[in-house]
């Protein structure tokens, strides 16, 4: 479920600063402009795990979202101070693309799916005695924002909840089996990243709605 966006090297490191937790690097690749993330970031490898599952599941779904690829990089590539460090590793980069903050209108109201490396995904990668029940039934919901109430459709969402109804384990398991074993080599975590797919795509059917239309 990659992207068909993929480049091949990193030509260098744009000097940005990204006030983000996973400490991303701006990077011009011979693709055109990108953000990177790699799996010895701030967070670990399981934010990207995340990341990883989060697109491929937005993907899946059906929504907008950036071009993104897994690309092997390393750390001399990105830092000048890092010459010594050659080894190739696998990175997540999403394409950089123009736009600006919503200003408000139903007319210029489009979202692009990304950032997932704080969702339920990252928790579960991170820690094999989880309470997965305990995940999989979360009511909290985020992004409900009162700006965003009044374009919100009992219709389109009933409309998302056939396409969510159709998530199955088979579906689960390729889209898991395609994380880099070198971000997450426990078998035992990719089984319960599964049953959590499955299961929690099963409770949002369930109560998604009215917990947004009520």
């Amino acid at each position: 479920m990659v992207s068909p966006w993929q480049p091949l090297k990193v030509l260098r490191r744009i000097p940005t600063v990204i006030p983000s937790s996973t400490s991303p690097y701006h990077i011009v690749t011979d693709a055109g402009n990108a953000f990177l993330k790699m799996p010895n970031n701030p967070q670990g490898p399981a934010a990207i795990v995340s990341e990883f599952i989060g697109t491929q599941l937005a993907a899946w779904f059906g929504l907008s979202m950036f071009e993104y690829c897994m690309m092997q990089v390393c750390e001399a590539d990105l830092n000048v101070d890092r010459q010594d460090q050659t080894d190739l590793v696998m990175a997540f980069v999403t394409h950089e693309d123009d736009g600006d903050t919503w200003k408000g209108s139903a007319k210029e109201l489009q979202t692009e799916a990304y950032d997932h490396t704080h969702c339920h995904f990252a928790v579960i990668a991170s820690n094999p005695d989880v309470d997965l029940v305990g995940k999989i039934n979360d009511d909290a919901i985020y992004g409900r924002f009162p700006e965003f109430v009044p374009f919100l459709k009992r219709s389109d969402i009933q409309a998302s909840l056939v396409r969510l109804a159709q998530m199955d384990t088979s579906t689960a398991q390729q889209i898991v089996q395609t994380v880099p074993s070198e971000w997450m080599d426990n078998a035992g975590i990719r089984g319960k990243l599964v049953e959590f797919i499955k299961s929690r795509s099963e409770f949002l059917c369930n109560q998604i709605e009215g917990k947004l239309c009520d």
